[in-house]
């Protein structure tokens, strides 16, 4: 029984599978999108109206091609990419297998595809896109409640030069673009400059001239608007609108009988960020923004240089509303106040306020302004994180809001509601800058110091080359040098190196010399200082070099000197060693960590022992010589850039007998502080140890314990960070043992 119900529901399978594949037909075709080279990702939807309702889809691959098993039926079939016109066949009857190719899906391109602006966006639907050719339109655009974007070429390639090349022209004959149909956010307008809006100086004539969002909310952003005039709200005009701006610059707007000079906001609560807001003018208020009954939020906006001529808030004017204004900068304005209000209360937390005429702000909460913490770079704040700083613009006279490397708003803003990327799209750091503009440092760069506080002198008849000392974390190469003052020979270069070459005339003459040097952020630091021209310096004469064996093998050299220190010339004396008498380029004896290998270098090498001041004609050389060796000695007078010969004289010590007896020295100096020093002699080889204990009998430091061979030798005791008082130190050398008191007073 089992066996008969599962075969005939096998055979029930078999049926049906066979009944429906006979019903499935194989679509294909191609899709060709207009002037492009790559016709992928073209959305192919079938959609059945008989007999039953189906719905399916595909996409075109790189060449267009598509495919798709579908039943039999009645279809309607759409073609659509974003950014292109769809195309739709109805009433397809697809009852076997179908080719359906060439079709072209054009793109809304002005002018390419329509002729002006206006004719494209009277075709389009909503969420279509009317992608513009760079040039210049003149005339009003107007959405008409379309939802749709009109964007330049910006918006497919991210070139911001097709901005400035991609102009909407007011023609002087009205507003440029126009949203008054109840747009949302999905109506865009991306990648254009906007002017030349020049309205009616009538006042009953519908305000602004750049933009005019009536009751309508669209998105702007990546645009330049500039060059629109009217008696009021020049720039923007948002009247009834939460508009979206984003990535916009409104400068050089001219509003010149009443307010608004870069934008007009009216019972709304738009939300703006990233924009720079600068050279804007209002006769009345608000020669940068004007705000009246409403909240807007103002986040990482450059406010630079507007100006009201008659009344208050030459930035911002409030008027009964509570924006909030986050990370932005006020600057430089003229007029009275950067931030004037009446009846408002706006929370203004980590912005900068700077050279403001009038004060910076009016009528704001009693602790906006006053410094009571510090902020995240350690500058002094009042209790909302606002600063009061040098922006630092790096060309503000040229519209160039950009932060300079030293700019006291890089990383002094907050991340909350910021923007993750800045007006030119570089992403924002952590914390973010203030200001419409991210720097690429996290935090404000050191300025550029000059540590060269004076000049050496220039002898006359030579070239005179002095390399300027600063200090700068980010190369010598991106700094700038001038020569403000200084003697006609004189050059510097652009890698701060002064040259020329005096005349032998020049010599005696003293010329005061001025150099500024400037970093990439425009801060300068200046020396100011004298020259001398001086003649060669002569050598010191009559060396002389006294060794004495019972002075722990050391050597006392005096010298005559130089004739050119009575002349000032002579800054300091130069002593070299070496056991042989060929000068070689000197190294300093510091470069050796031990006597062994400072002895064993001396053997091929000159060493730089020392120097001492001009009026110093002796120097004992601490060094215990080595014995039945050769020493030679160097004395070189060096003035300020210029060197004297050395005068040699050499000597031979005379170490040759084995002392007689074990002995061990007084310790010398003795009371001493830090480090006191004591000598002993070995009469055969001998292993010897020198320990320090204090007065409680615990062992303190362990001078000496080696195997030394016959001979006197020299032991050192430094007892700095130990604590005044008596010391004892043992000296053991085979059976001999001695004990010596040290006294260490500080």
């Amino acid at each position: 029984m089992k066996i008969r119900y599962f075969f005939f529901w096998l055979l029930f399978l078999v049926v049906f599978c066979g009944t429906v594949y006979a019903q499935t037909i194989k679509v294909s075709g191609h899709v060709f999108l207009y002037n492009q080279s790559r016709n992928d990702s073209v959305r192919v939807v079938f959609e059945r109206v008989a007999p039953t309702s189906l719905f399916d889809s595909t996409y075109t691959d790189t060449s267009g091609y598509y495919e798709l098993n579908i039943q039999k039926g009645v279809y309607t079939v759409t073609w659509s990419k974003e950014g292109y016109y769809w195309r739709s066949e109805k009433g397809l009857a697809l009852y076997g297998d179908k080719d359906l190719t060439c079709y072209t899906v054009t793109r809304k391109e002005v002018p390419a595809m329509f002729l002006s602006i206006p004719s494209a966006m009277d075709a389009a639907s909503p969420g279509d896109t009317v992608l513009v050719a760079p040039g210049t339109y003149y005339g009003t655009i107007d959405f008409k409640g379309k939802n749709i974007t009109l964007a330049s070429w910006y918006i497919t390639t991210g070139d911001t030069s097709y901005i400035s090349q991609t102009v909407l022209h007011g023609n002087k004959q009205g507003t440029v673009v126009v949203f008054q149909s109840n747009e949302d956010t999905t109506a865009v307008l991306d990648g254009f400059t906007v002017t030349n809006g020049i309205e009616s100086r009538q006042a009953s004539v519908e305000k602004c001239t750049g933009i005019r969002c009536n009751g309508a909310s669209p998105r702007l952003q990546n645009l330049v608007i500039t060059g629109n005039s009217d008696y009021s709200s020049a720039g923007v005009y948002l009247y009834y609108s939460n508009t979206v701006i984003h990535n916009v610059s409104i400068h050089d707007n001219y509003a010149y009988s009443y307010n608004g000079g870069g934008m007009y906001i009216y019972s709304g609560n738009p939300v703006i960020d990233n924009v720079s807001i600068y050279n804007n003018y209002a006769n009345w208020y608000g020669g940068g923004i004007y705000i009246e009954s409403s909240n807007p939020v103002i986040t990482n906006v450059t406010f630079n240089n507007n100006d009201c001529y008659w009344f208050y808030g030459s930035g911002i004017c409030i008027y009964n509303g509570k924006p909030v204004i986050t990370n932005c900068i006020l600057s430089n304005h003229r007029g009275s106040y950067a931030i004037y209000l009446d009846n408002s209360s706006p929370f203004i937390t980590y912005t900068n306020f700077w050279n403001n005429q009038n004060n910076n702000f009016s009528r704001l909460g009693e602790w906006y302004g006053v410094n009571v913490t510090v902020n995240a770079n350690g500058d002094s704040c009042d209790a909302y994180m606002n600063i009061q700083t040098d922006p630092c613009f790096i060309d503000p006279g040229n519209g160039d809001l950009r932060l300079r490397d030293n700019s006291r708003c890089i990383g002094a803003g907050t991340a909350e509601n910021a923007p993750s990327a800045d007006i030119l799209g570089l992403r924002r750091g952590t914390p973010p800058d203030i200001g419409a503009y991210e720097n690429p440092l996290n935090t404000p760069a050191p300025p550029v110091v000059m540590v060269s506080t004076e000049l050496p002198d220039a002898v006359a008849g030579l070239v005179y080359n002095d390399t300027l000392r600063v200090d700068f974390p980010y190369g010598r190469s991106k700094l700038t040098y001038r020569l403000l003052e200084g003697p006609g020979w004189m050059t510097v270069d652009t890698a701060g190196i002064l040259t020329g070459k005096p005349a032998a005339g020049d010599t005696g003459s003293r010329s005061a010399v001025t150099v500024v040097v400037s970093d990439p952020s425009g801060f300068a630091d200046t020396l100011s200082t004298y020259l001398r021209v001086i003649d060669t310096i002569g050598p010191p004469s009559n060396v002389i070099v006294e060794y004495k064996s019972g002075d722990g093998n050391r050597c006392t050299l005096w010298w005559k000197k130089s004739s050119s220190e009575e002349l000032g010339y002579v800054r300091k004396y130069l002593i070299y060693r070496s056991q042989t008498s060929v000068l070689t380029e000197p190294v300093p004896s510091t470069d050796y960590a031990s006597p062994e290998a400072l002895f064993a270098a001396e053997m091929y090498y000159t060493v730089l022992v020392d120097s001492v001041a001009p009026g110093v004609s002796r120097y004992t050389d601490d060094l215990d010589l080595r014995k039945n060796s050769q020493y030679y000695y160097w004395v070189q007078a060096v003035g300020s850039g210029m060197e004297s010969d050395m005068v040699v004289a050499g000597v031979k010590t005379l170490v040759e007998s084995v002392p007689a007896a074990f002995s061990v020295s007084e310790a010398y100096p003795n009371p001493f502080n830090p480090a006191t020093t004591i000598d002993y002699c070995l009469p055969r080889d001998s292993r010897v140890t020198v320990t320090v204990y204090n007065i409680s009998g615990a062992r303190i430091a362990v001078l000496k314990d080696d195997f030394e061979l016959a001979g006197g030798y020299s032991v050192v005791w430094n007892a700095r960070g130990m604590p005044s008082g008596l010391y004892f130190c043992r000296f053991r050398a085979d059976k001999f043992t001695v004990t010596k008191k040290l006294l260490l007073l500080k």
